[in-house]
C-alpha cells in the first residue's frame, strides 16, 4: 500500500476528541496502532502525547497512552524513553527469533538491535514493556516458537507483559501465506 500521508497532531487529538464525543464521556486510554508506524510520525506523535496528556486539553495520565510499533526503528524506542519516559511501549513481535520475525515483517530491525533498544527503554523507565504476538496457524505457533518468545521474555531486564493474539484470517492474509512458505 505505501505511505499515503502523515497524520498531524491536530488531526490526531481530534480523533480522540470526536471518539469521546461518540462515546458521550471522556476517552480514557488511547493507543497508536494500525495502518502504520507511529514511530514513522514521531513529530506529529510526540505532539499529540503532550496534548493527550495536558491537564488542560485531554489530561489523561500518561501512562494511559500506549504507543505500538512493529520494531523498525530502535532509535525511536530509545528516544521514547529519553523523551516521553511515561508512556507506555507496545511491541509488535509475532517472531522471537530473527529468522522468523525476518519472514513475517522484512522490514524490521535486527532481532539484536531491537533487545538493546528494548532493554535501554526499560533501564531508563523502569516501566515493563507489553509484546504482542500474534498467533499464526503452522507458522509461529510450535513448541519451538513459544521456547524462543520464552526465553526472548526472560531475558528482558524486566519481564514484559505478553499479549497473545489469535490470527482471524483474511482474504488479504490469505493472498500473503500463499505467496511465502514458512
Amino acid at each position: 500500500m505505501g505511505l499515503r500521508a502523515q497524520v498531524p497532531s491536530a488531526a490526531i487529538l481530534e480523533q480522540v476528541w470526536i471518539a469521546g464525543c461518540i462515546l458521550g464521556h471522556p476517552v480514557r486510554n488511547v493507543v497508536f496502532m494500525g495502518m502504520g508506524e507511529a514511530f514513522d510520525n514521531w513529530n506529529a506523535v510526540h505532539e499529540a502525547c503532550r496534548g493527550l496528556t495536558h491537564q488542560c486539553l485531554f489530561g489523561l495520565a500518561a501512562k494511559q497512552v500506549t504507543i505500538s510499533t512493529v520494531g523498525g526503528s530502535p532509535h525511536h524506542i530509545r528516544k521514547l524513553a529519553n523523551e516521553c519516559p511515561q508512556i507506555s511501549l507496545a511491541l509488535s513481535l509475532h517472531g522471537a527469533t530473527q529468522e522468523l520475525r525476518q519472514k513475517l515483517m522484512p522490514q524490521t530491525a535486527p532481532l539484536h538491535e531491537l533487545e538493546a533498544a528494548l532493554d535501554y527503554h526499560v533501564e531508563q523507565t523502569g516501566e515493563r514493556i507489553m509484546i504482542q504476538y500474534l498467533l499464526i496457524d503452522d507458522v509461529n505457533d510450535s513448541m519451538d516458537a513459544a521456547d524462543a518468545l520464552v526465553h526472548f521474555c526472560l531475558a528482558r531486564r524486566q519481564m514484559p507483559l505478553v499479549n497473545l493474539i489469535p490470527y482471524n484470517p483474511t482474504a488479504a492474509g490469505e493472498l500473503f501465506f500463499l505467496h511465502n512458505t514458512f
